[in-house]
C-alpha cells in the first residue's frame, strides 16, 4: 500500500514447501504453483512474492531468481518480488547481474526485497559468521544498488574487493528495479530508509508504518510515494 491515492495492491506469496506428509514430486509441485500464479495474474492479482530459506527438510525454496525468471516467462503483467533475498548468502556482483537479467526477461517487472536472515544453521552451512549478517547485508545492498544504477564500482572493504565493476545487461527499470528492505527490527527499518525504496514487514500494524514514516521524515525525504508492504498468513 502507498501513502498516495493509488489503490492497495494484492499479491500472492509462495515458498514452494513440500512437507513430508503431502510430499509430491518437486517438478509437479513447481509446475502446479506456476500454473496457479498464471491463474492469479488472470484473476487480478498485482504481485507475486517469493521467499528464500536453505537446507530445510520440506524443500523451502532456496533459489528465488530462477523461479522469478520462470514466472516472468509465463506471465505478462504481474510484478515479481523477492520477499526476501537473504543478502549474506549472495555475492553482490552475481546478484546484481541475475537481477538485471530477470528484469530484462520480465520486461521490467522484478522488485528486489532484501533481508539479513536469522537461522543460525543457514549461516553455519554457508560458512558466514552470524555476527556479520547486518554489516554484510548493508555492504551487499549498497553495491547491488549502485551496480543496478549503472555505476562502475571500485571498492575494497572487509568483505569485497571490486575493481571497475560494471554489469551488463542493464535492467529495464530505471534508475533500478524497486528495492524493498524486509525485517522486524529497528535496524531493518533504518536499513530500509537508507538503502531501500520501501519497507516490507510481516504481520505489520499501523505503529510500524508510522515509525517508518517518521524515520523517512527525519532524513528529509519525501513521503508522497511511500512503499510499505505486509503479509498475513492463513
Amino acid at each position: 500500500m502507498s501513502h498516495d491515492s493509488r489503490k492497495v495492491r494484492f499479491g500472492l506469496w509462495y515458498d514452494f514447501r513440500n512437507p513430508p506428509q503431502w510430499r509430491q514430486p518437486s517438478d509437479q509441485l513447481y509446475g502446479e504453483i506456476l500454473d496457479q500464479i498464471v491463474w492469479g495474474e488472470n484473476n487480478g492479482f498485482d504481485d507475486v512474492w517469493l521467499s528464500e530459506h536453505h537446507f530445510i527438510e520440506d524443500g523451502y525454496l532456496p533459489s528465488i531468481l530462477p523461479i522469478a525468471a520462470a514466472i516472468a516467462a509465463r506471465t505478462k503483467r504481474i510484478r515479481i518480488a523477492s520477499g526476501v533475498m537473504l543478502l549474506p548468502f549472495h555475492h553482490p556482483v552475481r546478484l546484481a547481474e541475475d537481477i538485471a537479467v530477470v528484469d530484462v526477461i520480465s520486461g521490467g517487472r522484478f522488485e528486489l526485497g532484501a533481508g539479513v536472515g536469522y537461522k543460525l544453521e543457514e549461516f553455519d552451512s554457508f560458512g558466514v559468521p552470524f555476527k556479520e549478517r547486518g554489516s554484510r547485508a548493508n555492504e551487499t545492498l549498497g553495491i547491488v544498488r549502485r551496480l543496478l544504477d549503472g555505476e562502475t564500482v571500485t571498492l575494497k572493504n572487509q568483505f569485497f574487493d571490486l575493481k571497475n565493476t560494471r554489469i551488463t545487461p542493464e535492467p529495464i527499470q530505471r534508475p533500478h528495479p524497486p528495492i524493498w528492505v524486509g525485517g522486524f527490527t529497528q535496524a531493518a527499518l533504518r536499513r530500509a530508509v537508507r538503502y531501500g525504496d520501501g519497507f516490507s514487514v510481516p504481520d505489520a500494524n499501523r505503529e510500524v508504518y508510522d515509525r517508518y514514516i517518521a524515520e523517512i521524515r527525519k532524513e528529509n525525504r519525501p513521503i508522497d510515494n511511500v512503499r510499505f508492504s505486509s503479509g498475513f498468513s492463513w
